[in-house]
C-alpha cells in the first residue's frame, strides 16, 4: 500500500522519516525517495509502504510530521481525467504530439480557427461523434437555472440610467463608464441567477478520522484508569494524528465543494 509525500527537504533522511512514522504509531515497510532517471538525482518525493490499508489511509489522512515540520500525504493515483488535442479535437493526445497538426474548429470541424468561424450556433456539429453538439466541453458555457430573459430586462433598466450626455474623452470618465457597465451587470445577474442554497458547515468525517477518535478516547480511558507511561504517549500520539486528520478532512471537503462548483453542468438553449 503506497503513498507519496512530495517537497520533503533533500537534508531529511530516509530513517528520519520511518523514525517519525513509528513514533505516531504507524506500521511502515519503506521509506524510499525517489531519484531522476537521468543522472539517478534524488528529489524532493518520499515513497512509503505501509504494511495495510489501514495504515495508509492513516498516513495520508495525517501526513508527515517530522519534528516541527508537516507534509501532506497523498495516495498512489492513475490519472483517468481524459485528455484532448486543441488542434484536431481527438482524445488520448495533446497538441504536442498530434501528427496532424492541421487546425480544426470546434465548433464546424472545418479546417480553421474557431475565431474564424461564421457557422451559425444552431449548425454546430461535433467532430468525433458528428452530432449537433460542440467539440470540445470548453464551449459548453450555459448557465442551467439562469433566468436570462429577466437578466437581459433589469440590465436594461439599469445601462438606461446612464447619462448619456457625459463625455468619454477623458481617462476618468472612461473609467467611470466601465464601473457603470460592471455594476449593472453585477446587479442584473443577481437578480437574475439564483443564489446557491447554503452548505451546511458541519462536514463528514473520514474513516481514518473515526478510527483515530476512538483511539484517542481508548487510549485516554486507559491512561487513566492505569496510569501507564505507554498509555499516555498513545493518547498523545493518536492525539496529533487526530489532528493532522480533521484538518485534511476540512480540505477535502473544500476541493470537493470548489470543484462541484467549477464542473457543475451548464447546458441551456436559452444562453
Amino acid at each position: 500500500m503506497v503513498a507519496f509525500v512530495k517537497k520533503v527537504d533533500l537534508e531529511i533522511p530516509d530513517n528520519r522519516i520511518t523514525e517519525a512514522l513509528t513514533k505516531v504509531g504507524l506500521d511502515v515497510v519503506n521509506v524510499t525517495r525517489l531519484s531522476r532517471k537521468e543522472g539517478n538525482i534524488p528529489t524532493s518525493t518520499i515513497k512509503i509502504t505501509s504494511k495495510d490499508v489501514n495504515n495508509r489511509n492513516t498516513f495520508i489522512h495525517t501526513g508527515l510530521q517530522v519534528d516541527s515540520m508537516h507534509f501532506n500525504a497523498e495516495a498512489a493515483s492513475q490519472n483517468k481525467k481524459s485528455v484532448q488535442c486543441y488542434i484536431c479535437h481527438q482524445y488520448n493526445h495533446v497538441a504536442k504530439y498530434c501528427k496532424t497538426k492541421q487546425q480544426i474548429c470546434a465548433k464546424c470541424c472545418d479546417n480553421h480557427r474557431i475565431e474564424q468561424c461564421t457557422t451559425a450556433n444552431d449548425a454546430i456539429k461535433c467532430n468525433n461523434c458528428k452530432e449537433p453538439k460542440p467539440t470540445s466541453p470548453r464551449l459548453s458555457l450555459n448557465f442551467k437555472e439562469a433566468k436570462w430573459t429577466k437578466f437581459r430586462s433589469k440590465l436594461d433598466q439599469q445601462l438606461m440610467l446612464w447619462n448619456n450626455d457625459t463625455s468619454l474623452n477623458a481617462a476618468l470618465n472612461i473609467e467611470e463608464h466601465l464601473m457603470f457597465i460592471t455594476n449593472s451587470i453585477m446587479v442584473a445577474t443577481k437578480e437574475a441567477v439564483p443564489t446557491p442554497t447554503p452548505t451546511s458547515k458541519i462536514y463528514p468525517l473520514s474513516e481514518a478520522s473515526k478510527s483515530l477518535i476512538t483511539l484517542k478516547h481508548q487510549a485516554y480511558r486507559r491512561w487513566k484508569r492505569t496510569g501507564d507511561n505507554i498509555d499516555k504517549r498513545q493518547y498523545y500520539n493518536s492525539k496529533i494524528l487526530l489532528t493532522n486528520s480533521l484538518r485534511n478532512d476540512r480540505r477535502d471537503n473544500l476541493n470537493k465543494l470548489m470543484s462541484s462548483l467549477c464542473h457543475k453542468k451548464m447546458y441551456s438553449d436559452k444562453v
